[in-house]
């Protein structure tokens, strides 16, 4: 377990037609990042953050460059909300407030619009997105609903 960590953050924008090779890079980077992290095939991550406009939240150690943290908001400009489709933080880094820095860079990438998102329940998940300011809905069952609304 890491007891401290310096971290910054970046973004990387995903579009259907030309990226330059360092946002390429950001995206395999961050896509294998999810894969490993959320135990999803690589080739899934990458085609669902690609086939829609993304905007990716990349937080990386400071000092070593590794990447610890992405969250992938799905942003179409026809929907009324953005969505978060993938947040997930590197194991040993959990527990230092990284998560809530990753959530602040995703409330600004969606500006003025609410933010929703869908979740397996969990007390951790449940408790972490309430204290993010998100609203939870608890269908009778199935995954939960949560939303974000600027004020």
């Amino acid at each position: 377990m890491v007891n401290e960590v310096r971290f910054v953050g970046e973004v990387c924008k995903t579009c259907q037609g030309h990226m330059d090779i360092k946002t390429r890079n950001a995206l395999l980077e961050a896509s294998l990042f999810l894969a490993k992290e959320l135990d999803f095939d690589v080739a899934n991550v990458n085609q669902a953050i690609t086939k829609m406009p993304h905007e990716i939240f990349i937080t990386r150690d400071d000092i070593t460059g590794k990447i610890i943290g992405v969250a992938a908001l799905e942003k179409d400009p026809k929907e009324e909300m953005n969505w978060l489709t993938y947040l997930a933080i590197e194991q040993e880094y959990r527990g230092l407030k990284i998560g809530k820095f990753v959530m602040e860079g995703v409330k600004q990438l969606s500006g003025n619009k609410a933010i929703g998102l869908s979740f397996v329940p969990s007390k951790t998940r449940t408790k972490f997105y309430e204290s993010c300011g998100f609203r939870i809905m608890k269908p009778p069952h199935g995954q939960h609903k949560a939303i974000y609304r600027p004020r």
